[in-house]
């Protein structure tokens, strides 16, 4: 699955100018107790909350395209 991200914060638009905004679902699970995915786009991996999350809006869900 992939996710469609946009930066909220500074950090989060940093991120997604950094890496774009299709990031792929390597894990879904929990972070902190919190329902999360991780989620990787080059070298960059990270946890994004799949509600509130501070830093990212999540615009779309995707299947992954092979």
């Amino acid at each position: 699955m992939q996710l469609k991200l946009k930066g909220l914060t500074l950090k989060g638009k940093n991120r997604v100018k950094e890496n774009g905004e299709v990031w792929r679902v390597e894990i879904d699970g929990s972070f902190q107790g919190i329902p999360a995915w991780l989620v990787s786009c080059g070298k960059d991996k990270r946890w994004v909350f799949k509600e509130n999350d501070p830093d990212f809006e999540i615009i779309e869900l995707a299947p992954l395209n092979f």
